[in-house]
Order: structure tokens, then C-alpha cells, then sequence
């Protein structure tokens, strides 16, 4: 708890996040209160939260602009440490949900000779942050990478992008060559006429409707 880290930081045992994990039961037993028991619960605790989602490892980072919300899009996105370690400002600002701030302060985090090495030391004492993955339905979706542009029928802008990820997709803010299919509803704008003249696969509304159902 916050209690006993305090405490840990301000002995010096601490110093680092990565710290943590290399407490010993006889570094515990020098303070006030620490018995056998407490020590060992203490250090059974801290063995268990090696084993830690990619999300909630990505938000526990502290980066500025990354609340739950964006650490759940950059683990839906990235699907593993080392590939959001990678991050190109692309990469990012592709990301549905992360803006152009938001994605520099990211990229420069992640390009950050200080914030590396916190990463890189809790990877090397064990911890291991895994992508929890939805439940997938194979669709024509699977493994390609989509835009989804204009309104569709049934649908908010969140659900339709959920239902495309639940459908294997990775949704992208933008068109560009990297997009697969850009999925068009009414009043769809300028990404139509950049995906016709990459030559990008078109999806009617109905169709990604009848995606959706079961019904393709």
C-alpha cells in the first residue's frame, strides 16, 4: 500500500520502480511492525504483480496525457510491450482516440533515455505485462487494419469500432497506406476520396451491418 511505500522510498530501499522486486525478507525485518507474516504476505504480493495486464502495466508508467482510457487503446493497438516500445508518432497518432499531443508526449516518453531503462528493469526483474485479448469472431475483418468514416445505422462511433475489433480488426483514425478497408457510412468526408485514390478496399455500411450480425 502507499503507506509502506513511502516508507521504502524514504529508507533509500526503494529508489526505482523496479526496486521493488528485489526486496529481500531481510531488508523487510529493519522496520517497525514487520513480522514474519507481514513479510511474507508482503513479498508473496509483490511476486504476484509480476504477472500484470499490458494495460494496466502501461497506465502504472505514469505518462503524461495516458489515463485508463488511452492505456487501453495503446494495449488493444500495440498487443505487446515490446511492440509499444517501438511506437512511431504514425503509429500513435493512427490510434483512434489519441491525438496529435497526446501521441507526441507518448513518443517522447517512450524515446526517453530514463523512461526506457524504468521499462527495460521491470521487464529484466520479471515482470511481465500480457495483452488480455476479446473474444474474436473470424469475419472478413480478421487481421486487417480499417477505417471506419461517416455514420452507420444502429451504430455510436464507439460500438462501431468496438464491433469491428470484435470482428479482428485494428481501427485507425486515418487512411493511409497501411489501411486495408475503409468502412464507409452516410455523410462520409475526405477519407473516402484519399482511400479511392490509394486504391483502398471500399465497405458499404450494410455490408459491415451484416458483418456484425453473424450474417457474412
Amino acid at each position: 500500500g502507499k503507506e509502506w511505500i513511502a516508507i521504502f522510498t524514504k529508507s533509500g530501499l526503494v529508489k526505482t520502480p523496479a526496486d521493488i522486486y528485489k526486496i529481500k525478507k531481510s531488508d523487510l525485518y529493519k522496520f517497525e511492525r514487520m513480522g514474519d507474516k507481514l513479510a511474507e504476505n508482503m513479498l508473496n504480493s509483490i511476486a504476484e504483480s509480476k504477472k500484470t495486464t499490458l494495460k494496466r502495466f502501461i497506465y502504472s508508467l505514469g505518462m503524461r496525457q495516458v489515463g485508463e482510457t488511452t492505456a487501453d487503446l495503446l494495449a488493444k493497438y500495440f498487443t505487446s510491450i515490446e511492440n509499444f516500445k517501438k511506437a512511431t508518432i504514425d503509429d500513435l497518432e493512427n490510434i483512434e482516440g489519441i491525438g496529435e499531443i497526446s501521441a507526441k508526449s507518448i513518443y517522447d516518453f517512450l524515446n526517453n533515455d530514463k523512461s526506457k531503462k524504468i521499462i527495460d528493469d521491470l521487464l529484466a526483474v520479471g515482470v511481465e505485462p500480457i495483452f488480455e485479448k476479446m473474444s474474436i469472431t473470424e469475419s472478413k475483418l480478421t487481421g486487417k487494419n480499417v477505417v471506419i468514416t461517416g455514420s452507420i445505422e444502429g451504430f455510436t462511433r464507439t460500438s462501431a469500432k468496438e464491433t469491428a475489433e470484435r470482428l479482428g480488426a485494428t481501427v485507425q483514425s486515418s487512411v493511409s497506406k497501411t489501411t486495408n478497408i475503409l468502412i464507409v457510412g452516410e455523410k462520409a468526408g475526405s477519407k473516402l476520396k484519399k482511400a479511392e485514390e490509394l486504391g483502398i478496399e471500399i465497405m458499404p455500411a450494410d455490408e459491415f451491418i451484416k458483418l456484425a450480425n453473424g450474417n457474412l
